[in-house]
Formats: C-alpha cells, sequence, structure tokens
C-alpha cells in the first residue's frame, strides 16, 4: 500500500471537510443569486451548483468502492461502477469554471465575440476577472493545465480507467487506487489526494468568486 494509516487518516478527513464546505457554499450561493436576474441565477443554480452536488457524489462514491487503504482486486463490476464516477467527477470538475465564465460574463453584461475565449483561465478573459479571482487563475493555471489534460480525452478520446494494480521492481502487486487513460499516451495518477486536491481548488476559487462580488473587489 502507498500510504500508512496516518495518511488515509488525514484523507478521510479532508473528505469530511469538503462534504461539509461544500454544503456550506451551495447555501452562501443560494443567498448570494437570490437577487439576481433569471439568466445569471439558472447558471448559479443549474450550473455550479448542479456540479458541485455531483462532484460531492462522485468524490464519496470514489472513498466508498475504491477505497485508499485498498488490500485487494476490486471486482470488475465494482471496478466499472467506480470508473463511471471518476469521468462524472472529471467533466463536472472542468465544467464548473466554464459556468463561473458564464456566470461573469451575465454579471458584468459582457458583450461576447468570440465564445472560444469566456474560459475563467484564458489570458484575455483575466481582464473581467475581479482581483480575488484574478489571482486564483494565475495561481491555478498549471493545475487547470492537468485538469484540461484529464477531461478532454475522456470527453473525446480514451476516458480514464481505475487500474486494478501495478507491479513494482520485486514483482509486488500494489492496489492502491491509481487512474491514467492510456499507457502510451498518459501517466498514472493517485486517485484520492488528486481528487481531494481538485476539490479544494474549485471551493477556493468560489470562495473568491462570493468574497469579490460580495464586497465589490
Amino acid at each position: 500500500m502507498a500510504y500508512d494509516h496516518d495518511q488515509v487518516r488525514e484523507f478521510r478527513i479532508k473528505l469530511e471537510e469538503f462534504r461539509r464546505n461544500h454544503l456550506e457554499y451551495m447555501t452562501s450561493v443560494l443567498v448570494f443569486t437570490a437577487s439576481l436576474e433569471e439568466k445569471p441565477r439558472a447558471l448559479f443554480e443549474y450550473g455550479i451548483l448542479r456540479r458541485l452536488f455531483v462532484i460531492e457524489v462522485c468524490v464519496s462514491k470514489l472513498f466508498e468502492l475504491s477505497p485508499p487503504d485498498l488490500s485487494g482486486e476490486l471486482d470488475a463490476r465494482i471496478r466499472h461502477e467506480a470508473n463511471a464516477h471518476l469521468h462524472s467527477f472529471l467533466v463536472n470538475c472542468y465544467g464548473i469554471f466554464d459556468n463561473i465564465a458564464w456566470a461573469i460574463v451575465e454579471l458584468q453584461k459582457v458583450k461576447v465575440k468570440n465564445k472560444m475565449e469566456v474560459s475563467f483561465f484564458h489570458k484575455k478573459f483575466r481582464k473581467y476577472l475581479t482581483p480575488k479571482l484574478r489571482e486564483k487563475a494565475l495561481k491555478y493555471k498549471e493545475w487547470y493545465e492537468f485538469l484540461r489534460s484529464q477531461r478532454h480525452p475522456t470527453a473525446h478520446r480514451i476516458p480514464p480507467y481505475i487500474v486494478p494494480y501495478t507491479i513494482d521492481g520485486q514483482d509486488i502487486q500494489d492496489f492502491t487506487p491509481r487512474y491514467i487513460h492510456s499507457l502510451d499516451e498518459g501517466k498514472l495518477v493517485y486517485l484520492h489526494p488528486q481528487i481531494l486536491s481538485d476539490c479544494q481548488i474549485i471551493l477556493d476559487v468560489l470562495n473568491a468568486f462570493l468574497a469579490g462580488y460580495k464586497s465589490g473587489n
């Protein structure tokens, strides 16, 4: 196993923190959008909040179906179910930032000339971001490139799968959950620390969004 007991415990603590925090953010978003016009409110309630709920479900199910302290090979059916949640997780993590960008367009009544530039991390879109959001867009740019490298194959080419196990140099099987798109194109990613990091970044950006628009900065 790649993780010791303390690390597994820390993963589970972070999962519970995310569960609590995501509910608080959902409430904060609903309060924020109560006075908005219909179109931007829909982007929040049916875009951002719906994706945030799906993300929480996917993370919880991945911990349940393919736990970090896994010590044996998963039944194929269970692994396929975990893969389905991983697919949904990646697509919605990517999509939530498009929702945020389009919400900003609606809030600021931006006249869009090129829809391809309506992207939270697009260089040309930064002028529409509050200072707090601009800081986050720069901070997480590299992470976003990684997320995009995971989402695009999921949507268009070869979806990721959680490998049954890996074998080290001494022919010892390691069942620690890791995922990859293709052995030819990708690299193995440790599942639990990555998805927890993804969730934390999403909440950090949402926090900056709400703080910025509430204060006007």
